[in-house]
């Protein structure tokens, strides 16, 4: 969708409604990956996300990225184009457990990740930024659209409209709500409309792409393994003239001897060429 709501919580026990999606930020609940599983296999599909705040401890890495590719592979954890989509905050750093992270997804099928900044609510956001953390008043959805379909017009990567509402925030369901009003409010106006078939086309164009890259390295797969199948068939042909064509012919019919004797063909067979042709 164009404009997505998730609620931002920082325990898997929060979690109460299983119609939002949920954004879990990295922490405690990581310790209970169970929990966390059963959680996510109830929320519909791609209805589940995680905020990585900044670099965790360093004995902790290992767990969450482990975690993380566990939870990667459930059909509720919201994916883009073949990459799975990952929150950090706005004064993250890149880290190297985000390298490693991507590194070790991309060995499992995935094109990469997919990472979105959020931002404070308050904040002046900048150009291209179009994921904001809610607290307490609602964002100018409207000016936020307008922004959004400027930028996507001078660029190709489809990107939606995130909108992050912490359950720390005062009444934060209802706020989640009021959203949910604005954004039907919207949807029927012809701003929202030509925004919302603008990131159709830019999904369907992401996913083109994504499907040509796909298609030309299982081509150049294909290509390695035929090389590999010919260069073995060579060295099995070279194998053959090194070590029995060289060999003199007398070696040859004494072989044809011992078959006859161990019963493999026949005693006439020697002297006619009808067993050469039943072999070919």
């Amino acid at each position: 969708m164009l404009i997505n709501r998730w609620l931002l919580v920082d325990h898997i026990g929060q979690v109460r409604s299983k119609s939002e999606r949920i954004c879990l930020q990295a922490g405690p609940s990581f310790n209970d990956l169970p929990e966390v599983i059963r959680i996510v296999q109830q929320l519909p599909a791609g209805h589940f996300s995680v905020m990585m705040p900044g670099e965790p401890p360093h004995e902790k890495a290992d767990r969450y990225i482990e975690m993380l590719l566990t939870l990667f592979f459930h059909p509720g954890y919201a994916v883009a184009n073949y990459m799975p989509i990952i929150f950090t905050t706005a004064n993250t750093t890149p880290s190297a457990l985000m390298g490693s992270l991507e590194s070790k997804a991309r060995k499992q099928g995935f094109a990469g990740l997919s990472v979105r900044t959020v931002y404070p609510g308050e904040d002046q956001l900048p150009d291209g930024a179009f994921s904001l953390r809610v607290d307490r008043s609602k964002p100018d959805l409207a000016g936020m659209i307008a922004a959004w379909t400027k930028f996507s017009l001078s660029t190709e990567a489809a990107q939606e409209i995130n909108l992050l509402v912490a359950t720390t925030a005062e009444d934060g369901d209802a706020l989640c709500s009021k959203l949910g009003n604005e954004v039907e409010r919207l949807s029927g106006t012809d701003r929202y409309e030509v925004a919302a078939r603008l990131y159709e086309q830019q999904c369907a164009i992401s996913r083109y792409r994504e499907e040509l890259k796909r298609m030309a390295n299982k081509e150049r797969d294909n290509e390695y393994y035929l090389g590999v199948q010919m260069q073995e068939r060579s060295k099995g042909m070279e194998w053959y003239h090194r070590e029995y064509e060289v060999l003199p012919l007398w070696y040859k019919r004494f072989g044809h001897i011992i078959k006859v004797i161990m019963g493999k063909r026949s005693f006439r067979s020697l002297f006619t060429d009808d067993h050469k042709k039943d072999k070919v």
